[in-house]
């Protein structure tokens, strides 16, 4: 190569230009020297300009600043993650690393900035972060309902049991007599703990799904809404029921059982309309109510919450809309030939 030293030249200068990341020299008082068009691209002109000013627009070095630790310590190589501002004042996040440049003597003069643009990774990681926190919070709200339900129900007619035993064996003590009374009455109280036991498992995993199918059991989930909150619900089913994935019809039945649960134990509805539209390749749903309504913007509360992240997991839309004294309209539509969200 050194019978061609202008192609060497360009060789370089187009490595330099089309290498896919950010180049720059910054000098020792912080100022880009140069930089290559990738660079420029993102941040502007940034020859003569102070870094901290270009990247982050900011009055002095950036803390934690990659450079400053080469220049302070000598380090061979330096590499940490930095968000700034481009040029049209976006925000970005790159990973910057960074080495020294040396002068005949050995010494540092000027430090090469690698600048990687990951501003799609970071959020990506950030939704993540997002999800993760609704998957806890989903987990929490759940375990608070059912120990809810488990105080007010099961351990109330325990309790109650209890107490009848009690009560027979005081009778047992003096006469015996309404004994058979009293254990009468405990064994109806078990019954009666045994069957909200199996109320509260139902809701936890509905085996109706398993063994009859999501139609059916959505069926079955509007009744017992009907009966729980004396509402008159309407179920109406368009269309021919096709699976949209793996966990599809069980999501599907969680978010009309919010819905319904939402109508009856806040809103006060009185009718309910619970709709299904299978079409050729999503799936449209609409639960509306004649209840107090609220405004979405303020009032929605962690029920909407979770019906909207339960959709966006099937790679679902999701709408709210209500008025207060104007009752609720739930809106979803689910593609049925889709890519899960994991």
């Amino acid at each position: 190569m050194k019978q061609f030293p202008e192609l060497d030249r360009n060789s370089l200068e187009m490595v330099l230009e089309n290498i896919g990341a950010g180049l720059a020299i910054v000098s020792r008082d912080f100022r880009t020297v140069w930089a290559n068009s990738v660079l420029r691209n993102i941040f502007g002109k940034p020859e003569g300009r102070k870094c901290y000013r270009l990247y982050n627009k900011r009055s002095k070095v950036c803390p934690g600043c990659g450079v400053r630790k080469v220049f302070r310590t000598g380090s061979r190589q330096v590499v940490h993650e930095q968000s700034g501002r481009d040029k049209d004042g976006n925000e970005i996040w790159s990973q910057i690393i960074a080495n020294p440049l040396f002068d005949d003597k050995g010494k540092i003069v000027a430090a090469l900035e690698l600048v990687v643009p990951i501003t799609a990774r970071k959020k990506y990681e950030q939704a993540l972060k997002v999800y993760a926190t609704a998957v806890v919070d989903a987990h929490e709200y759940e375990r608070k309902r059912v120990a809810r339900e488990l105080h007010d129900g099961v351990v109330q007619t325990i309790a109650a049991a209890k107490f009848g035993v009690e009560a027979a064996l005081k009778r047992l003590k003096k006469d015996g007599s309404g004994v058979r009374k009293d254990i009468a009455t405990v064994a109806r109280l078990l019954g009666g703990g045994v069957n909200e036991v199996r109320r509260i498992v139902h809701g936890m995993h509905p085996r109706m799904i398993d063994e009859l199918g999501v139609i059916p059991a959505i069926r079955s989930c509007c009744e017992e809404a009907a009966a729980k909150w004396n509402m008159k619900v309407a179920f109406r089913l368009r269309g021919v029921y096709r699976k949209g994935g793996a966990f599809f019809g069980l999501g599907v039945y969680r978010i009309v059982q919010e819905a319904l649960s939402n109508a009856g134990r806040h809103s006060g509805a009185k009718k309910v309309a619970v709709k299904l539209d299978y079409r050729s390749q999503v799936l449209v749903g609409e639960i509306k109510d004649d209840g107090a309504g609220f405004n979405p913007a303020k009032d929605a509360g962690f029920g909407m919450s979770s019906m909207r992240e339960r959709v966006a997991s099937l790679g679902g839309t999701f709408e709210v809309k209500s008025e207060r004294r104007r009752g609720t309209a739930v809106e979803f539509r689910i593609p049925l030939i889709r890519k899960e969200r994991v």
